[in-house]
């Protein structure tokens, strides 16, 4: 991923966030939401960690909102971001841990209503433990599935993820094609 694509998603967020911070939702058209897996905030520098090597995070935190408190209400993958989609603890939506269990189709997600409120939606999972056949797609009009699992995992660990570099670009071009529309977008990096 180039410096500019990234500096393009960061100037695209700052100006979302700056939208919806302005207490007039009716105004917000673009929301994109980007979700860091497998990545502890105790390393990143605008959580204090002095010897980071994460400028660029570092630089959109300070022209962003900062969250200093956030609790996960699930130590793996699928839980939590299902928790974070639906609004439910996992005992309410029944996604207790990865590759295991399923989100059901009556949960209601925020894809969901973001699709009825008339914005495009699109999802970049990074991992195979996103895939849709687990539920996490519910709502969103394009979903570009993540890697699977390869054959001989042992040997090819990386090959459960998408780097976010490629990920990034998949989010970007397809935020050009819908430059005119409103959108939700999901990009989840699990590289950290």
């Amino acid at each position: 991923m180039s410096v500019q694509r990234f500096a393009a998603l960061a100037l695209t967020a700052a100006a979302i966030a700056a939208a919806g911070c302005s207490g007039n939702l009716d105004e917000v058209s673009r929301v994109v939401v980007v979700t860091f897996d497998t990545t502890r905030a105790d390393r990143i520098g605008c959580y204090g960690y002095e010897q980071a090597s994460t400028p660029h995070l570092d630089r959109f935190a300070e022209e962003s909102v900062l969250f200093e408190q956030a609790v996960a209400q699930a130590a793996t993958t699928l839980p939590s971001h299902t928790t974070m989609f639906t609004g439910l603890y996992p005992q309410d939506h029944g996604v207790r841990y990865n590759l295991m269990f399923t989100l059901g189709p009556e949960a209601d997600t925020l894809a969901e209503s973001m699709q009825q409120a008339g914005f495009a939606t699109a999802a970049f999972p990074a991992t195979m433990i996103l895939d849709k056949k687990y539920g996490p797609d519910q709502g969103f009009d394009t979903w570009v599935d993540p890697p699977t699992m390869p054959h001989d995992i042992v040997a090819h660990p990386d090959d459960i993820m998408r780097p976010a570099a490629e990920g990034v670009d998949l989010a970007l071009d397809w935020i050009e094609e819908h430059a005119d529309e409103k959108f939700f977008v999901w990009l989840h990096f699990y590289d950290p």
